[in-house]
Parts: C-alpha cells; structure tokens; sequence
C-alpha cells in the first residue's frame, strides 16, 4: 500500500516539475561549481581550500590550497592543468 502511495507521490512530483529542471539536468555534464572551503590547522592558522565540483559526476577536484587567495591566484588554478598533471580528485583521496 505504501508502496503505491510513494510511487504516486514521485510521479506527481515529476509532472510539477519546473521548466529549467530538464534543461539543467541535461547540460549536468557540462556545468562546473567553484567555491572555497576553509580549513583549519593545528597552529590554529586558516586555510582557503578553491573546490571545483562536477555536476555530471558530482566529483569535487582540488584546485589549491592557500592562506591568502587573491583574485590573481584563483584565476591560475582555475585555469586547465598542464599535460602530464591531471587534477587531483578529492573522491578518491584516502583521509
């Protein structure tokens, strides 16, 4: 019974969907998210940490790790790796 009743409830939930769900959902591969993460240490000093995130593949990559980001430095590590130097990809890393 409850079975049904999730199921009904997916299926409307879908028919209401807006108009930019299925435009975003398929160009999901293509859009990239950047943002910071702070991180703190042992010496009690801030870390920035610039994170771009894969919609497609919900992967975060590393873009790099600094105490003072300047808008200078977050264009390089925005820009495309070297050849030889993929980035590092934060789903894999052993923590």
């Amino acid at each position: 019974m409850k079975s049904c009743e999730l199921r009904a409830s997916i299926r409307r939930r879908a028919a209401r969907a807006r108009p930019g769900d299925k435009f975003l959902h398929a160009q999901a591969n293509g859009i990239i998210a950047v943002g910071f993460l702070h991180a703190g240490t042992v010496l009690l000093k801030r870390l920035h940490v610039l994170v771009f995130t894969e919609h497609g593949t919900r992967r975060m990559r590393l873009g790099g790790v600094t105490a003072y980001p300047t808008g200078e430095w977050t264009v390089q590590q925005a820009r495309p790796p070297r050849p030889g130097h993929p980035p590092a990809d934060l789903s894999q890393e052993r923590i």
